[in-house]
């Protein structure tokens, strides 16, 4: 946690640095990047819409500068999972960053642990809501390419045996999105 905080006062101390000085509007890319690095780096799987957190006139900042949020997010990604990155990616079809996103996919997750006494009800137990930052990447990546999960992600046959393994090891603790992963990828 201390790295990922320091990773993200490194990022908004650039974004300052860079923009320090400069007129008013230029002071205003900044601080749209950097509530876009806020909302990229939270680590909450609830965010409200990306149309709800910022203005009209912050999407277009945004939009106007895609090399910096890319940055934002690639960093992020590198880091930890990010649902605000995966959101901002989806909503302005920014595709620079889609191997991260891959990658944050195929890292196995867990459940997310409110299974209940119906873990034995597999329609619930494997609902996208049980899996909350992945569901989030599967729509990330089918936005972004617009292609369908199986069509987007191409898996090697060492990731495929990977996935078979898990799924295919009921005590293992990632068996349950092993299983999950699968069916999004039509394996």
């Amino acid at each position: 946690m201390d790295r990922l905080l320091t990773s993200a006062a490194l990022v908004l101390w650039v974004f300052s640095f860079l923009y320090s000085g400069v007129a008013f509007a230029e002071t205003d890319v900044a601080t749209t990047v950097a509530k876009a690095a806020n909302f990229i780096y939270s680590t909450d799987f609830i965010h409200d819409p990306v149309e709800e957190t910022f203005s009209a006139d912050e999407l277009q900042v945004l939009r106007e500068n895609p090399d910096a949020l890319n940055s934002v997010i690639r960093t992020a990604l590198g880091l930890q999972h990010s649902i605000g990155g995966a959101m901002l990616m989806a909503h302005f079809g920014l595709d620079e960053n889609v191997d991260y996103l891959r990658y944050r996919l195929l890292e196995p997750g867990r459940t997310y642990g409110w299974e209940g006494t119906y873990a034995s009800d597999e329609e619930r137990f494997y609902s996208d809501g049980q899996y909350v930052y992945h569901s989030v990447y599967v729509v990330a990546l089918e936005d972004v390419t617009g292609l369908p999960l199986h069509e987007a992600v191409e898996l090697t046959e060492k990731e495929k045996q990977r996935i078979d393994t898990l799924a295919a090891s009921p005590d293992h603790e990632s068996h349950h999105w092993a299983i999950w992963i699968s069916r999004k990828l039509g394996l």
